[in-house]
């Protein structure tokens, strides 16, 4: 099945499909950034739990874009204006993905519409899914050439910038309800997917095999918890926690059989001390991962875990002070990490958002400038 495309040049109004794409989605950009290098830390760590109140946005070294007011925005490197990347005519785009190179964007729409456009060369394609049943997750792979979707009916791989469209796995039936598979992230050579399979409240984590439908569990679910796996070059970062427990982090090489070698994994004295969430690969063999103490050994806060397996504390304190002794909370909020690890967003429970930069060793405050902003992703500059 080929879904519609269309490409796009300059300033593209597309008003017929009722999307409209600003100016720096069909730049003339570069979609190969020179590899960063590894980023030195600063001397005094782990950084002041102190955020400045930002009258303006932070100069920042890479692309940061968010959701706010139904439209996508960016703030681009070394910039202090943010600039609308994508909007439609009417409604609102409720969520998106765009790759760490920052030429391919996906979005979704308050209608249950589906865009991919490249902004590089224009090409967008509208994803159509065989039966036009609502969208329930979608993740771009690391390269822009493929994009997983899931639905009401299955599992599908779409090759970009074609449209080719292919069935992965339809929604298993469940003696529990109603199944559906959550796409979360893809391998670097696009062979495998990474999908939560929503059972009723439960999510256990499978590693899917795009070309056969061949199913490995990763991870059982546990009532109102969603396991997470993220790709390394490698292999697969996992927790070893479980339902609420402690544990730690490690990486793991899917191979035949059960018996998977351990990589890597967090130090033996915090292997079984760590709640982690939303872990993230950065540059330099790293992974950063937001701690929950909840009186597990380790204080809340913000860590790496470095290509030597040393545990960094980049911050550590149950919130983040900013004017008049406001406390921004920092345990059950959602910290998103530029690629090579030089800025982070961290999005409070409460709402509050603060940047923070590792070179300078700051934090700000821009929770009044970007009220109502959500869904904050970093990639590398796009020129």
């Amino acid at each position: 099945m080929l879904l519609a495309r269309f490409r796009t040049s300059g300033i593209a109004v597309l008003l017929a499909a009722g999307v409209i794409l600003a100016a720096s989605l069909t730049a003339c950009g570069s979609a190969e950034p020179t590899p960063p290098p590894v980023l030195t830390l600063p001397e005094s760590l782990p950084l002041a739990a102190t955020a400045t109140v930002a009258t303006k946005l932070p100069r920042l070294p890479n692309d940061l874009t968010y959701l706010q007011a139904g439209k996508i925005w960016t703030l681009p490197a070394h910039t202090q204006q943010p600039k609308v990347l994508a909007e439609v005519a009417a409604g609102s785009i409720v969520d998106y993905r765009i790759n760490r190179s920052g030429e391919v964007l996906a979005f979704r729409t308050g209608d249950d519409l589906l865009y991919v456009v490249n902004r590089t060369t224009g090409d967008r394609v509208d994803v159509q899914l065989p039966f036009a049943r609502s969208f329930v997750g979608f993740t771009l792979s690391p390269d822009g050439t493929y994009l997983a979707v899931g639905d009401a009916n299955g599992l599908y791989a779409i090759t970009l910038p074609e449209g080719t469209l292919t069935e992965v796995k339809p929604n298993p039936t469940s003696e529990e309800g109603a199944t559906t598979w959550i796409p979360t992230s893809w391998s670097d050579d696009n062979r495998w997917l990474i999908a939560n399979l929503a059972v009723f409240d439960n999510y256990p984590l499978y590693l899917i095999d795009v070309r056969t439908g061949e199913l490995r569990e990763l991870m059982q679910g546990c009532v109102g918890e969603v396991p997470q796996g993220v790709w390394d070059t490698e292999g697969v970062w996992l927790a070893t926690t479980s339902c609420g427990e402690p544990g730690g982090l490690h990486l793991v090489k899917p191979v035949g059989g059960l018996d998977w070698p351990v990589l890597r994994s967090t130090p033996e004295e915090a292997s079984q001390s760590l709640i982690p969430y939303g872990w993230e690969v950065i540059t330099g063999d790293r992974l950063a991962f937001t701690q929950y103490d909840l009186d597990s050994g380790y204080p809340t806060g913000l860590y790496w875990l470095d290509a030597d397996n040393s545990l960094i504390p980049i911050l550590t304190a149950a919130c983040i002070t900013s004017e008049g002794d406001r406390c921004l909370p920092i345990e059950y909020g959602f910290a998103r990490w530029a690629p090579d690890g030089a800025a982070f967003s961290l999005y409070g429970v409460e709402n509050d958002i603060v940047i923070g930069e590792l070179a300078g060793a700051t934090l700000w405050d821009v929770s009044r400038l970007l009220e109502g902003a959500t869904n904050f992703q970093w990639s590398f500059p796009f020129k």
